[in-house]
């Protein structure tokens, strides 16, 4: 498997969670299916997925999880999940030890840029779903934050060329 990603968490269990500004509701993550999103998207992430995966690995990109991440101000982040929705995480060629494989594209004229390549764990606690919410805007994308089971948090930024850690808060 080529390894080219920017491992984003460590060992503990980490869920996307980004949050809003003050006085603004959490709002759950809103996921729907690749296949039902920008076609040019859908195709991008099969090229990307088929080079960092492996090419002989027959996976239907299109039931891949998308989600649309915008602040006022900012360009939309589509953050994709790798991880197929009903398969098991240990047999699925994208998930490992540290998570699944996300990435994180903007819409740049008619094709998409990739700015996120990296490994979160989004395996949820019971009782716990993860929700992702833009916690603030940098270089004109929103940041996204990773908080674990043990209330540590990790911030992740656009640095003008691709998200990367920030800063750790507690």
């Amino acid at each position: 498997m080529k390894i080219r990603f920017l491992q984003i968490v460590a060992s503990s269990a980490v869920w996307i969670c980004c949050h809003a500004p003050a006085g603004v509701a959490s709002v759950a993550p809103k996921w729907e299916q690749l296949q039902g999103t920008n076609s040019a998207l859908l195709e991008q992430v099969e090229r990307d997925y088929t080079h960092d995966i492996a090419p002989d690995i027959s996976v239907n990109v299109g039931q891949m999880q998308v989600s649309k991440i915008s602040k006022s101000n900012s360009q939309v982040l589509y953050l994709v999940n790798t991880r197929l929705p009903g398969k098991d995480p240990n047999n699925n060629p994208s998930c490992g030890q540290v998570g699944c494989l996300f990435y994180g594209y903007v819409k740049q004229n008619n094709s998409f840029i990739q700015v996120l390549n990296g490994y979160i764990n989004d395996f949820q606690v019971m009782n716990a779903p993860p929700t992702i919410e833009a916690s603030r805007v940098k270089n004109h994308l929103p940041c996204l934050r990773l908080a674990d089971s043990k209330q540590q948090t990790n911030e992740l930024c656009y640095n003008g060329k691709v998200y990367q850690p920030e800063r750790h808060l507690k």
